[in-house]
């Protein structure tokens, strides 16, 4: 047997239409965040399980959406760097989970693009 809080469950303080419908979409996305931002069959078969009745909006999800985004290949650079310095790429990387043996919690690091040394 499932257990599931009884305030989640009240409604009876809820009259209109409108909100009965807001509230039920509150229920929705609570247990669809609570399931981990499981899929639609999921959540819907652990209420049904949990005999929890509640309307399912067709929002997207801003944090799924981000997160199953896909971005294509970069071309490579055809561009050719003939002069030492003329184009340095540099990325600071922080905070470190250990710190180094002189006590930074902070790396950072160049690549010249004309030699590739870092």
């Amino acid at each position: 047997m499932v257990y599931v809080f009884p305030s989640l469950l009240n409604t009876s303080s809820i009259t209109t239409c409108n909100a009965t419908f807001s509230f039920s979409i509150h229920v929705y996305k609570l247990w669809y965040a609570r399931l981990g931002h499981a899929s639609s069959p999921i959540v819907n078969l652990v209420l049904r399980t949990c005999n929890i009745s509640c309307k399912h909006n067709n929002d997207f999800c801003d944090a799924c959406t981000i997160a199953k985004s896909h971005k294509l290949p970069f071309k490579d650079s055809t561009t050719v760097y003939h002069t030492p310095l003329q184009l340095v790429f540099m990325d600071i990387w922080d905070p470190s989970s250990m710190t180094a043996s002189c006590g930074s919690w902070y790396y950072i690091s160049f690549l010249y693009a004309y030699s590739r040394y870092t």
